[in-house]
């Protein structure tokens, strides 16, 4: 597969794809550079998430599982740990991205974030999505790893929830598959409106305006089962 795409994330992804190399996780790197990717060619494609079964929810689940428990040393030169500079440094970021016409639904899904733990953070794949993931005969593969980072674990599973409407079942195969506590079900759960909103602002300012509106009235239904009577806003 060949990609074209800006030079510093070209660059960026064939750097984790070397350090993944060997995992099963990515597609095996065959060469990159500054504006171009070339991978191998997986045998498979994407599919729908309504068209997953249990034992594909919980697939992607555990695959999920493996690229977080990845040591992360392997990827920064020192852990970092997932505190209040990093939650405050989050929290800056997704304000600073999301619409000014959801600005009130931005501030009431950043009022549910949970506190920062004493986790450290693990290796993101920063865009995992249905479109994302290929499905071969061994099972899922990730692919697009142009956003990778970083962050805490329900950052991930919060945004594959929110950014393709997981239904309450499929949410569970995939938690059930990572093998998620209560503690993490409760950090993705509020992690989610956030996600929807952030990546509902992302699709809407990229000509997307028909799935960006979708996914900020997706937080809104998200975050009226937390806190009953939020609006989106102006």
């Amino acid at each position: 597969m060949i990609k074209v795409g800006e030079a510093a994330r070209t660059v960026h992804e064939a750097d984790i794809l070397k350090r993944l190399a060997g995992s099963a996780l990515a597609p095996r790197l065959v060469a990159g550079g500054e504006g171009i990717l070339i991978t191998e060619r997986i045998a498979g494609a994407p599919e729908p998430p309504r068209a997953w079964t249990t034992a594909q929810a919980r697939a992607l689940g555990r695959l999920l599982r493996r690229l977080h428990d990845l040591p992360i040393s392997s990827f920064v030169h020192a852990p970092i740990a997932a505190d209040d500079r990093y939650r405050d440094g989050r929290i800056a970021a997704v304000r600073g991205e999301c619409r000014r016409d959801a600005r009130a639904l931005t501030e009431s899904s950043l009022a549910l974030m949970p506190p920062a733990t004493s986790e450290q953070l693990v290796l993101l794949h920063g865009d995992p999505w249905s479109g994302n993931v290929v499905w071969g005969a061994s099972g899922p593969v990730l692919v697009d790893w142009e956003y990778a980072r970083p962050g805490e674990r329900a950052e991930d599973l919060a945004y594959l929830a929110a950014l393709d409407e997981l239904d309450a079942a499929t949410l569970r195969g995939v938690l059930g598959g990572y093998g998620a506590g209560r503690e993490l079900r409760m950090r993705v759960d509020a992690w989610r409106p956030l996600m929807a909103c952030w990546c509902g602002s992302w699709l809407a300012d990229r000509g997307e305006p028909d799935r960006g509106a979708r996914l900020l009235a997706h937080a809104e239904r998200l975050l009226a089962a937390r806190a009953p009577g939020v609006s989106r806003g102006a």
